[in-house]
């Protein structure tokens, strides 16, 4: 059987995944480490397969994987998270003997999770970024005395602007880097650019010779936090800039897979510059579906029929909206005006898309609300959700 293994539950992404493939027709596991997630309340999430957590047991998670695969029932498993996208990429051998698997190399994946790796390896490219500091080379007081402010210093290994800590002044780049150094280890340290110009994604996938085989381009209209995290809404645009830097960068990384590269660009001289790479699938991947890029529709077919014809055109002005719960998040978090309620206020705009809310498919919904009690009654969890942004 042609059937796709989709794990990561707990992601919209991965919520993204199920219905894609589940409302074509094909035979879709859900798979995460605890029971009441989205996916799993999905109606097209033909199997449920609750297995080890990743980050705490990753051989259990390897077994119970390796299990549920050697049914012989899967062509394609598509994972969503960076722990679970490095395990399935360091026990390529072993799963290839029963599927397909389109994924990075482990080494491409570390850079891509290493924000001061990626920033050394865009630079090789010959892709903008943002002038940045790497205190193992210069020390902090040096960055200090030499650097202009307002600084942004930033783990090089965390998700949705977690840890990252805004300095205005010498003194405070010195506290606040050590205050992330000690939780993070060293961080490096990056210009600030206002948020006054576009904020691009672009999203890519490429086959198993690192050929590029989907592009798309969104701009964050709203995110949560607001200072910088995953969009709350969006656009789908076009931007043959920001396409052309990620093609150069990921292929120079010998990229095979999906990879997703925020862009910001710079209000000084109207460059977009790369913040990071997420090498894994996006929150915002509904939209991209949405709008004719079918990314794990794509990338199934690719473990199938080992590869496809190039999808690089796509509407534009099509929306993103993640209600439930960034959204809302975002309008508890901003100053109230006309203009910001108005805009919340537009549920039923034309051309939009939801992350979780589905006419066709409304179970997802009482997942979100049993995973948000899970994550709350489970304080690292609730630490994570939480404690983010800066």
């Amino acid at each position: 059987m042609n059937g796709a293994l989709i794990i990561d539950g707990r992601s919209i992404a991965s919520l993204a995944a199920v219905r894609s493939l589940g409302s074509r027709g094909i035979f879709v596991a859900s798979g995460e480490s605890f029971r009441h997630n989205y996916s799993f309340y999905s109606k097209y999430a033909r199997r449920k397969i609750v297995y080890g957590e990743p980050s705490l047991d990753p051989a259990a998670f390897v077994q119970d994987v390796m299990k549920e695969i050697a049914t012989g029932q899967y062509a394609s498993i598509l994972s969503f998270r960076d722990e679970t996208n490095l395990i399935l990429s360091q026990y390529r051998s072993e799963m290839q003997k029963w599927l397909d698997l389109c994924l990075p190399e482990t080494e491409a994946l570390l850079v891509g999770r290493d924000k001061g790796r990626t920033i050394r390896a865009a630079i090789a490219a010959g892709v903008p970024v943002p002038n940045t500091y790497f205190p193992e080379e210069v020390s902090i007081q040096e960055i200090a005395r030499t650097a202009s402010f307002p600084l942004l210093v930033r783990p090089r290994i965390s998700s949705g602007a977690r840890g990252i800590e805004y300095a205005e002044s010498p003194r405070a780049l010195v506290e606040k880097h050590e205050k992330v150094r000690r939780t993070y280890g060293e961080p490096i340290i990056q210009e600030y650019l206002a948020h006054t110009r576009d904020h691009l994604s672009a999203c890519f996938l490429f086959n198993h010779a690192s050929e590029l085989r989907a592009s798309f381009v969104y701009r964050e209209l709203r995110q949560y936090p607001v200072n910088g995290g995953p969009a709350s809404f969006a656009v789908s645009v076009k931007n043959a800039e920001v396409v052309a830097h990620g093609v150069k960068l990921l292929r120079s990384l010998g990229w095979k897979g999906v990879a997703h590269i925020d862009f910001l660009t710079d209000p000084k001289d109207g460059v977009p510059k790369l913040l990071e790479i997420n090498p894994r699938f996006w929150m915002s991947l509904p939209l991209a579906i949405f709008c004719g890029v079918d990314f794990p529709y794509l990338l199934y077919q690719i473990s199938v029929c080992g590869d496809v014809e190039p999808v690089l055109d796509y509407q534009t002005g099509f929306y993103y909206r993640w209600l439930l719960p960034a959204d809302i998040l975002w309008f508890l978090s901003v100053k109230k005006t006309w203009t910001t309620i108005r805009e919340f206020m537009k549920f039923r705009a034309p051309n939009t898309c939801y992350a979780v809310l589905s006419r066709r498919d409304p179970g997802p919904v009482l997942g979100f609300l049993l995973q948000t009690l899970y994550f709350l009654s489970n304080k690292s969890r609730r630490d994570f959700i939480l404690n983010r942004g800066w």
